[in-house]
């Protein structure tokens, strides 16, 4: 009997659209074939994962870091007198308005990768912190918890033994359980806590990091600099925060996709779902086919899935209810239970064959 379906990366036909899917036989394929299909099948889940499924997570650290420079810039903005000769000495920075400020951008975003409080690039940027540059140190807390999180999920993925990114137990995985790893949510809290950090650091940098003189250079107070660099920054800063906030909670589906935890189940894919496709999106997809195929029509559901026979169709309808949620239980606990079950059932389907051969 064919041990499982495995989706490879490799050996595609001359002009193929989806993956090509192998039924791999324990007994008669070559151990070292059946390892370097193993690989490329954990190769391609590793890629998804990194490239799909965490592209949120680069884009909401790219936003943070995008963020903060504007911020740095702003601020530097408020704190410098109208004559730009007495601070600014490179000639480039003093020719325009836009100049200027792409002088102090410059050196705002070379502030975000550096640890020393008193950071300065008069000649090339006219910039020039007074012990109050805390970006890097929120930038690299940032950094240092998106690495984690990505460290995180991917080592997870392939320490459950996920077979390959078109299986149904990647899909359940990355949308459901990997969320619920006490490890992955506690980094995902402290993520959260840093970009409220990220929110309250201007307040506390203006109140407590600025020297009074240069403060009184620009004859500002603090409490008008804050107001200032609040109303600046605070929409910004606050969509970045909800997006965040919005990452943490849990997708909810109107089917039951604990089916889809058991060996066997394959989807289609395409080059561009494979590059393009999150899992979330996918499952949303096929749960919309479920419940076409609860009302008869199976046509959509055959076409996203690679093991298509009726007897599958109709046994994967029959435990997909549709309105019921995905049960709280544990990854081990949940694939242990699936595998007693179906198991069970492949006993039950030859029990009846025989019998109506006997009969």
């Amino acid at each position: 009997k064919a041990r499982g379906v495995f989706a490879t990366l490799g050996e595609f036909p001359q002009g193929a659209r989806s993956f090509r899917t192998v039924v791999c036989n324990h007994h008669s394929q070559p151990s070292s074939s059946m390892r370097q299909n193993t690989s490329m099948q954990r190769f391609g889940l590793v890629v998804h994962l990194l490239s799909v499924e965490l592209r949120c997570l680069w884009l909401l650290y790219l936003s943070a870091l995008l963020f903060l420079s504007s911020g740095t810039t702003t601020l530097l903005l408020f704190l410098r007198p109208t004559d730009v000769a007495q601070w600014c000495p490179a000639a480039k920075c003093r020719t325009s308005m836009q100049a200027l400020r792409s002088c102090l951008q410059h050196g705002a975003f070379s502030a975000l990768w550096s640890l020393d409080p008193n950071f300065y690039d008069l000649g090339q940027s006219c910039t020039e912190f007074h012990g109050d540059n805390f970006v890097g140190f929120i930038n690299f807390a940032l950094a240092g918890i998106c690495l984690a999180v990505a460290l995180l999920v991917v080592g997870t993925a392939l320490k459950e033994g996920i077979p390959s990114a078109t299986s149904g137990q990647y899909l359940m995985f990355t949308v459901f359980f990997v969320r619920k790893q006490a490890l992955l949510r506690a980094v995902m809290w402290l993520g959260l806590v840093v970009m409220i950090g990220m929110m309250i650091s201007v307040p506390f940098v203006v109140f407590f990091a600025i020297p009074l003189e240069v403060l009184d250079r620009v004859s500002i107070d603090r409490l008008q600099l804050v107001l200032a660099m609040l109303k600046t920054l605070v929409p910004s800063y606050a969509t970045v925060f909800l997006v965040a906030w919005h990452l943490k909670d849990d997708p909810q589906m109107a089917v039951d996709f604990t089916c889809f935890v058991e060996p066997g189940i394959e989807v289609q894919r395409t080059w561009k779902n494979f590059l393009l496709q999150t899992n979330r999106e996918c499952l949303e997809q096929i749960s919309r086919a479920i419940v076409k195929a609860k009302y008869g029509d199976y046509e959509k559901l055959k076409s996203l899935l690679v093991t298509n026979d009726d007897k599958t169709m109709k046994k994967i309808v029959k435990r997909c209810n549709p309105n019921v949620c995905i049960r709280k239980a544990s990854w081990s606990d949940l694939t242990a239970e699936l595998a007693k079950s179906f198991l069970h059932e492949s006993d039950s389907d030859e029990s009846e064959a025989v019998h109506s051969a006997e009969h």
